[in-house]
């Protein structure tokens, strides 16, 4: 049986209430699909973010400092 692989997910909510419902419904989908995440991989619940290189933080996008100032130098 072969398996697909999403390599990255960010689910966004505003509140902890709104992010396990969406959790669940993700995974059922992912389930539904025959698509599935690597547990190790995975972090839930967290206020902040670092994803490609940006920092998701409240809803928020922003460039993570550090590779601003690798640009700059």
């Amino acid at each position: 049986m072969l398996h697909s692989l999403i390599d990255n997910a960010v689910i966004y909510s505003k509140t902890l209430e709104e992010h396990v419902g969406q959790l669940r419904e993700v995974f059922w989908t992912l389930r539904d699909n025959q698509l599935y995440v690597k547990k190790e991989k995975c972090s839930f619940a967290q206020e902040e973010v670092l994803f490609l290189d940006h920092i998701i933080d409240k809803g928020k996008l922003r460039i993570d400092s550090t590779k601003i100032k690798v640009i700059l130098e």
